[in-house]
C-alpha cells in the first residue's frame, strides 16, 4: 500500500498543511495544484505504486526505475519540464548514535566538587571512547564486526513545477529530519521547489559532516594507540579496518554531490525562484556548495590519514619484529659460548683439572665469564 505524506504551502496560510494518504490520485492532484507548493514524501514505494503516481506527472519508466534501484549512484539531471536526483543520507546505527551521544555528553560534563577542573569530563570521555572502540571492534551486542556503522538511505526526488516528489528507501532519515531543513528559510512559496530541495540537501550534507567528524575523532584515537605497546594488536586492526571501510562508504556518498549540485542549480530552469526568491536561492545554493566542498576536502584528508596510519602501523610492526630478531640473535650469541665449552669438554678429551674440584671451577668459569661478557657488550649496544 502506498505510504505518502503531503506537506502543502498555500496562499491562505503561512504554515504548511500536513496530511497522510495512500491514494495515488490524491498525490497527483496535490502536485498538479497550481495554487500551492507541495512536498510529497513516499516511503519505499514499489515500482507499480511509483509508476501510478509518476506517469500522470510525465515521469518516464527509466526515471522511475532509477528512483527505486537499490544501488543507483548519486546523480542529478535536468529534463524538459522537471529535474530528478538521487542522493544518499548517512544516519548512525543505534549503538553508534548512543556512543556518540555519550561521548558528547561526557565532553560537556562539569567537574565534580572534589575533582580537578576537567577530571570528571575526562573520565566520562575516556569511558565513551572505550564504548566507541568496542563498537568499532564489533563487541557490542547489536551488531557484529564488519556491519556498517552508518545507515545509507537512498533519497530520490523529482523537482516539478508545483513541488517535489521525494522517494525514501527506508525510514532511517525521518520526515521530521527533512522538515528541519526547511526551518529558517522564510516563505517557502517565494523560494519554490528548489528551496525545498535545498532543505533536503542541507540535511544530507550535515549528516555527512557528522559522519566525517566521527571518523576524524576515531582516527585521532588510532594515532594515539600507534606507539602504545600495550594496545591490543587485534583490536587496533579491527578498528582500523572498520574506519577504512566506513570512509570508503562516506566518500561514495560525498564525491558525487558536487555534480548533483551543479546539475540541479547551475542548469536550473530560468523560472526557478521566480516568486521573488532567486537571489536568496543563489545565496543558499552557494553556501551549500561551500559545505559540499568542505566535506569533500575533509574526506580526502581522512583518506590520507588512514593510509598513513596503516603504513606507520606496518612500519612499526617491522621494527618490532626486527627488535625481536635482534634480541634472539643476542641471546643466541650468549648461549653459543657455553654450548661450545660444554660440548668440547663433553668429548672426554683431557683438560686441566680433569676429575678434580679445580676442573669444575675452571669449567664453570669458562662457561659463565664469556657468556657474561657477551651479554654485557650486547646490553651496552641496546641489543638486549
Amino acid at each position: 500500500m502506498l505510504s505518502a505524506r503531503i506537506t502543502a504551502w498555500t496562499s491562505a496560510s503561512r504554515d504548511p498543511e500536513v496530511r497522510e494518504t495512500d491514494d495515488p490520485e490524491a498525490v497527483v492532484a496535490a502536485l498538479m495544484d497550481p495554487d500551492s507548493l507541495v512536498w510529497v514524501d513516499l516511503l519505499a514505494p514499489t515500482a507499480s505504486e511509483l509508476t501510478e503516481v509518476g506517469a500522470p506527472l510525465g515521469l518516464n519508466a527509466l526515471e522511475i526505475e532509477d528512483a527505486i534501484a537499490p544501488r543507483e549512484r548519486p546523480k542529478a539531471a535536468q529534463h524538459e519540464d522537471h529535474a530528478s536526483f538521487v542522493v544518499y543520507a548517512l544516519t548512525p546505527r543505534s549503538d553508534v548514535a548512543r556512543a556518540i551521544e555519550v561521548d558528547e555528553r561526557a565532553r560537556r560534563a562539569p567537574a565534580g566538587p572534589d575533582a580537578a577542573p576537567d577530571a570528571a569530563g575526562a573520565a566520562a570521555a575516556d569511558a565513551a571512547d572505550a564504548l566507541l572502540d568496542r563498537v568499532l571492534e564489533g563487541q557490542e551486542a547489536e551488531a557484529s564486526f564488519g556491519d556498517a556503522l552508518f545507515a545509507h538511505t537512498r533519497v530520490s526526488g523529482f523537482v516539478l513545477p508545483g513541488g517535489v516528489l521525494a522517494v525514501r528507501a527506508d525510514d532511517a532519515l525521518t520526515p521530521d529530519a527533512v522538515e528541519a531543513g526547511w526551518r529558517g528559510l522564510g516563505d517557502a512559496r517565494r523560494l519554490g521547489p528548489y528551496g525545498l530541495v535545498h532543505g533536503l540537501l542541507d540535511v544530507v550534507v550535515d549528516g555527512l559532516f557528522d559522519a566525517a567528524q566521527f571518523l576524524d575523532d576515531r582516527l585521532e584515537d588510532l594515532e594515539e594507540d600507534l606507539f602504545d605497546r600495550s594496545a591490543h594488536l587485534e583490536g587496533f586492526q579491527r578498528r582500523a579496518y572498520a574506519l577504512r571501510k566506513e570512509l570508503v562508504a562516506l566518500r561514495r556518498a560525498v564525491l558525487p554531490l558536487r555534480d548533483v549540485h551543479s546539475a540541479l542549480w547551475r542548469r536550473r530552469p530560468e523560472d526557478a525562484g521566480a516568486g521573488g526568491g532567486a537571489a536568496r536561492l543563489d545565496a543558499l545554493y552557494a553556501d551549500l556548495l561551500d559545505h559540499i566542498l568542505r566535506v569533500t576536502e575533509w574526506t580526502e584528508s581522512l583518506r590520507d590519514m588512514i593510509a598513513t596510519v596503516f603504513e606507520t602501523h606496518l612500519s612499526l610492526q617491522d621494527q618490532r619484529l626486527n627488535e625481536v630478531m635482534r634480541r634472539l640473535a643476542g641471546w643466541a650469541a650468549v648461549v653459543s659460548v657455553p654450548t661450545l665449552a660444554t660440548g668440547w669438554f663433553g668429548m672426554n678429551v683431557p683438560y686441566p683439572g680433569q676429575s678434580s674440584p679445580l676442573g669444575l671451577v675452571l669449567a664453570v668459569l669458562t662457561v659463565v665469564v664469556p657468556a657474561a661478557t657477551i651479554w654485557w657488550a650486547l646490553r651496552r649496544r641496546g641489543w638486549l
